[in-house]
């Protein structure tokens, strides 16, 4: 069977549901027509899923029981032909066991990118988390489409995924399972929630995709905020129309995270629907209560509350090789940087490490130490001034340790001043156990790389 590159392969190609599952969503589109959903009785809902030429091709979720069956084809390869019965609270374990939200790998990923947009659960974290997977970035290609063997349905670990991506420059690759999967798992990892959508398609075969919870129309925990996401959503990627499904009963709302193109040709949370004749529905992580996501966090709030704070996530890094060269450099107060260089940002700085095991503190005063266990985040926080030129930079071994996010803060002061000092935050996660050290340099960028400070702070990692 032909599948078409721009749906995916063919993971899942469901030629018949064993049992009968009950319709529970419906597709909705909000556009330029649609204002007071709230209101909607679940008639009217329905009705503007039947009437809608966007939605047409596109059918009623259907959410079969875990111990209900899909007959799945055969899809070639070997001597194998036929099809096979796949048992659905199966099939949703492995899926569970693939999104993996708590991966360190994946918890990283996730969180730097929603640390672009910082604030609990918010709609621009999804965003920033979509747009990476499907554009990649400045310095990563987006998605990479890669087929399964055949006659073999892989479901990819979202952490996989991640280094494969890593070894070919891009944000990762596969089919549209393991773009889905890879979507949910980020998402899950900042607190969103999410499920997986198999589609079929006659035509075309078989498809996959993610969405994720926006909130209750209209209920006393998310008030409005699933319109006026909506809202948002349309104006900030210049959006007519905005696609989700929607409970008739609970008026749940789910927005679509898939990869296909709107009518404008750009891809977007929200955009079009897979058309075929059967999507089911695998709620992932159904043990956890639902988390409706919130509107971004403006700074303007935070200037009445009396703090700034300016996000430097990712940047921040000096070097992240294993050296001896920092048993000299640490005993020297105020020096150049010298022979060994990696430029970040435009800084020419010494990539600085230490051979594993040895001690740093014998040459220089060491702050004092650090006790995490693998998996905890810690912060160091210390003072500064940018006013002055200079900026602190951090140097670790990430075999022990990563960076999660470097921020500053300004405590009961309004945004417009300048000048004023502040304390710089670095955020890491443990990562293995083991003794290491986090080195802190307070650098000036125009100086190529002179030193005015610099702090080691021992970290000891227990399991």
């Amino acid at each position: 069977m032909q599948i078409t590159m721009a749906h995916g392969a063919i993971w899942l190609c469901m030629v018949l549901l064993i049992g009968s599952g009950s319709a529970a969503d419906v597709p909705f589109v909000f556009n330029q027509s649609t204002s007071g959903v709230a209101g909607y009785t679940s008639a009217q809902i329905e009705q503007d899923h039947t009437t809608s030429p966007d939605l047409a091709g596109v059918p009623i979720v259907s959410s079969p029981s875990d111990n209900e069956s899909l007959e799945i084809p055969i899809t070639g390869g070997g001597s194998g032909s036929g099809t096979q019965e796949k048992n659905i609270g199966e099939l949703k374990r492995t899926l569970d066991a693939r999104v993996e939200p708590d991966n360190p790998r994946v918890r990283d990923e996730a969180v730097v990118l929603a640390l672009k947009y910082p604030g609990e659960k918010t709609i621009d974290q999804i965003v920033s988390i979509y747009d990476y997977l499907k554009n990649g970035d400045e310095s990563k290609k987006g998605w990479g489409y890669v087929s399964d063997p055949r006659g073999i349905d892989d479901f990819m670990f979202a952490n996989q995924t991640l280094r494969n991506g890593e070894r070919a420059n891009c944000v990762g690759g596969g089919d549209c399972d393991d773009f889905a999967i890879l979507m949910s798992a980020l998402v899950e990892s900042i607190g969103g929630t999410t499920r997986i959508i198999l589609a079929r398609n006659n035509s075309t075969g078989g498809h996959a995709y993610t969405e994720v919870y926006l909130g209750r129309i209209n209920n006393s925990d998310s008030g409005d905020q699933v319109e006026a996401i909506i809202d948002w959503l349309k104006e900030k990627l210049d959006a007519d129309k905005i696609y989700t499904h929607i409970d008739t009963d609970t008026k749940d709302v789910w927005l679509n995270l898939d990869w296909g193109p709107d009518e404008k040709g750009s891809a977007h949370p929200g955009g079009p629907f897979y058309q075929g004749d059967k999507h089911i529905v695998l709620c992932i992580r159904d043990a956890f209560s639902r988390t409706p996501l919130r509107l971004p966090e403006a700074p303007e709030d935070e200037a009445e509350q009396g703090t700034s704070e300016r996000l430097e996530a990712g940047n921040k890094t000096i070097g992240q090789t294993v050296t001896e060269s920092i048993q000299e450099a640490v005993s020297i107060d105020q020096s150049r940087v010298g022979q060994q260089t990696t430029s970040t940002t435009g800084i020419e700085a010494q990539s600085w490490s230490k051979t594993l095991g040895s001690s740093v503190c014998d040459n220089a005063p060491c702050e004092p130490v650090i006790n995490a266990t693998m998996g905890e985040e810690f912060n160091i926080t210390i003072p500064s001034n940018p006013s002055t030129g200079f900026e602190w930079w951090t140097e670790f071994d990430p075999q022990f340790l990563t960076l999660v996010g470097a921020r500053s803060t300004q405590d009961n002061v309004s945004l417009e001043m300048v000048g004023v000092p502040e304390n710089e935050i670095f955020t890491y996660r443990a990562v293995i156990p083991g003794e290491t050290e986090v080195y802190l340099l307070l650098l000036q960028p125009w100086e190529n790389g002179t030193i005015a400070e610099r702090l080691i702070y021992p970290v000891n990692i227990a399991e």
